[in-house]
């Protein structure tokens, strides 16, 4: 009986098991985050910096924030009527995984050359252990910036034009083959701790620090570090008349990237290396054009072959394009699904996702909303 009981508090008080990614493009979480050689926003060159090699033109993204929220709507009557007591509450909230994150930040890609800057806060809740309620906080805030580079051969590939008021789709028939390289330096803030919700330790910790509010964040687990990271990857590009093939591979954060601590006293966990294959399919036929994508990822990793599996589509009725695409993906075993509408200088892409927070394939669902509002968006021929 003791150690069953024991097994149960082990089990129930596991961490979340969310993959660590660096950072996440809205529409390609809504495409099943498969998005290694189908990339093409502004967030591309984080997923494979050979994207860069597909395209001929100057494009600006200046005002992009992304809010990411728990989807609370089938959960709706939990949340809508919450009891008093703080026992209920925990009851009523158990294994319910909370995550509020922004995002944003200016882009320019000059051709084969992207530059961008990077604010990206993420804050993770999750109550957990039905007899002694135990309360995870993960907090992380990442300023800074990346440059990335790409060299292509071959003369395949379609390039769109845009301007405030129009754009046309340009096209050539051929190969091509690229290579990306990416550099960024990242200003890494933590704090995440795990706290008992009817104990005495956080409050302890916190009058420990009365009266200097650093050494109150330290008590709680802050920290705060700098590093850099490096990026690569390879595209092959194969199109004709109205279709297109592509396939590659990326290596993100190469040998991991390692975080000096420059404040605080806890540790600043490593961003791992992520390897990702991919392939990608688009067509323009009569009254439709879509894509069709799948990625493995990240495949150097002993998860379940399910959980690395991501599939996305990206669908436009020719007579509404380019003002509105409908985007449909499965994410490691979750449905995803959302529309990005384009109207002059504004875009929206918004959509619901799921993300599995557990150790195994299929084991615990994050479901969450994501929104981006995309303003003064430019585009022109270089």
């Amino acid at each position: 009986m003791i150690l069953s009981l024991v097994i149960f508090l082990i089990s129930t008080s596991a961490v979340s098991n969310e993959i660590p990614y660096f950072i996440r493009s809205p529409k390609a979480l809504l495409m099943g985050d498969a998005f290694s050689v189908a990339g093409d926003d502004e967030f591309a060159m984080y997923y494979n910096p050979a994207t860069l090699g597909n395209g001929n033109l100057i494009e600006f993204s200046v005002i992009n924030p992304v809010f990411s929220l728990p989807n609370l709507l089938d959960d709706f009557e939990k949340f809508n009527d919450l009891p008093n007591d703080p026992v209920d509450i925990a009851a009523a909230i158990m294994n319910t995984p909370l995550n509020i994150q922004t995002m944003g930040g200016p882009t320019l890609k000059f051709g084969p050359v992207g530059f961008g800057l990077l604010a990206n806060m993420s804050t993770n809740f999750i109550l957990r252990n039905v007899i002694y309620p135990q309360l995870e906080i993960d907090y992380k805030f990442d300023k800074g910036f990346i440059t990335s580079y790409a060299h292509s051969w071959g003369r395949g590939g379609k390039y769109e034009k845009y301007n405030p008021y129009k754009r046309k789709k340009l096209s050539s028939s051929g190969y091509r083959f690229s290579i990306g390289f990416s550099a960024k330096y990242v200003d890494r803030t933590v704090l995440s701790g795990n706290y008992s919700l009817f104990g005495v330790r956080l409050l302890n910790e916190v009058t420990a620090g009365a009266g200097d509010l650093s050494q109150v964040r330290e008590n709680l687990g802050y920290a705060r570090g700098s590093a850099w990271g490096f990026d690569t990857g390879a595209t092959f590009l194969y199109s004709t008349g109205n279709s297109e093939f592509s396939a590659g591979i990326s290596i993100l954060d190469i040998a991991g990237t390692n975080y000096k601590r420059e404040s605080g006293t806890a540790s600043i966990n490593e961003q791992p290396m992520i390897v990702s294959t991919g392939i990608s399919f688009s067509q323009k036929v009569a009254g439709l054009s879509y894509r069709l994508s799948m990625d493995l990822h990240p495949i150097n990793s002993g998860y379940d072959f399910m959980r690395k599996l991501h599939v996305g589509s990206e669908f436009t009725l020719n007579a509404f394009k380019p003002f509105l695409d409908f985007l449909i993906g499965y994410s490691a075993g979750y449905l995803s699904y959302g529309v990005q509408v384009d109207i002059l200088l504004l875009k929206i892409t918004a959509g619901f996702y799921g993300v599995e927070i557990g150790g195994k394939y299929r084991e615990q669902e994050a479901e969450r909303f994501v929104i981006q509002l995309s303003l003064l968006d430019f585009a022109y021929d270089i």
